[in-house]
């Protein structure tokens, strides 16, 4: 069975009404194999950055 990944990621562009499309890449490592998931992260950080570009 394949170990779990240690970095997790992901990419999205966001087109708000009467802007520019806005990029976002949201990249994260673990430095434990029994750190904490990674996707919860990534969420919390892509909610903070729409949060701060709203």
């Amino acid at each position: 069975m394949p170990s779990p990944s240690l970095s997790g990621h992901d990419v999205g562009i966001a087109w708000p009404p009467n802007r520019a499309p806005i990029a976002l890449a949201v990249l994260s490592t673990r430095q434990r194999q029994d750190a904490e998931a990674v996707d919860p992260l990534i969420a919390k950080a892509t909610a903070l950055a729409v949060e701060a570009l709203s």
